[in-house]
């Protein structure tokens, strides 16, 4: 196990010109920056590395950038920024094709609300396809977004799920429910129409960070940061991307201890994807090129809440 970036830097055969950051569980938990965060991207700014941060969002960039902003990172340690809703608007807003769809989300996440050719439909029996983003206070769990999901299935609509994260460890340590577990369940409802999911680990959300910073970046140039083994280790390790997982802060945080070895990190990152259904179009490898404990330069000695000990 590395120290931290610049050991990353170092134990790279030559320096990658971007890294696509996660921002959950690596730069912040939800509720303040890690520590070493903003250290790690002076780190990253400084060795000339452009920093895309791709995030499982299902809301706007714009909006994901809106409240990025109150943990006052310097914009020049980062060049641009990517959801899983982002990529979701894209690809719509390029294929006018008219939809009826069914939303099931926050309602300040209706990503598609303002595109002329989307309708939003509040009877799946109306609608031609169903678009999964978030769970929210009138349906805060699988369970009790599976009456309208096999609703949705009953008429045979295919779904796009706007955020693949089935769960996301809040700042106190607790499990918060993600859209993703919508879609997971959707994959095997008798009827369901398909889903559709945006954002990591899947391609075109790579596409779209690598587009914004001109498109042209070879794959060996490109290093991945995240601390879930299903989406950015996954996900990066498809495209061919050098991967990076952060084990002691976020999603692994509570299951990793000071002591814990290279060898239980990889069978960790196994287990994780072990119960969850092969995404669809994606051979998944979970193991990680190279581990860090934290988001850091180096070594620091702190707790992640609801987590290990970093040092």
């Amino acid at each position: 196990m590395l120290d931290g970036v610049q050991d990353v830097l170092r134990s790279l055969n030559s320096k990658p010109q971007v890294a696509l950051l996660d921002l959950w569980g690596v730069v912040h938990d939800g509720d303040q920056l890690y520590p070493g965060a903003v250290e790690a991207l002076k780190t990253l700014h400084e060795a000339g590395v452009q920093v895309v941060f791709v995030s499982n969002s299902s809301f706007r960039a714009s909006d994901t950038q809106a409240m990025l902003d109150r943990y006052h990172i310097p914009h020049e340690y980062y060049q641009g920024m990517v959801t899983a809703g982002e990529a979701a608007y894209v690809h719509f807003s390029e294929d006018t094709t008219p939809h009826r769809y069914y939303y099931m989300g926050r309602e300040h996440g209706d990503i598609f609300k303002d595109l002329a050719h989307m309708t939003r439909v509040s009877d799946p029996a109306k609608a031609d396809m169903v678009v999964a983003a978030a769970f929210s206070e009138q349906r805060p769990d699988i369970a009790a977004a599976t009456a309208e999901l096999e609703a949705c299935a009953r008429h045979h609509l295919p779904m796009v799920c706007t955020n693949p994260d089935t769960i996301t460890i809040t700042a106190d340590g607790k499990v918060r429910n993600q859209g993703g577990q919508m879609g997971m369940a959707y994959l095997n409802m008798e009827g369901a129409g398909g889903v559709r999911f945006f954002g990591k680990p899947y391609k075109e959300v790579y596409d779209l960070a690598l587009k914004r910073l001109g498109g042209s970046t070879p794959k060996n140039k490109v290093v991945v940061m995240g601390d879930s083994p299903s989406h950015d280790i996954v996900g990066g390790n498809a495209q061919g991307f050098k991967t990076v997982l952060i084990t002691h802060t976020g999603i692994l945080g509570a299951s990793l201890h000071a002591g814990s070895t290279l060898e239980d990190i990889h069978g960790l990152c196994r287990e994780h994807i072990k119960h969850l259904p092969a995404p669809p179009r994606i051979v998944p490898d979970p193991v990680p090129q190279m581990v860090i404990p934290g988001f850091a330069p180096g070594k620091i000695t702190a707790r992640a809440r609801g987590g290990a000990e970093l040092a």
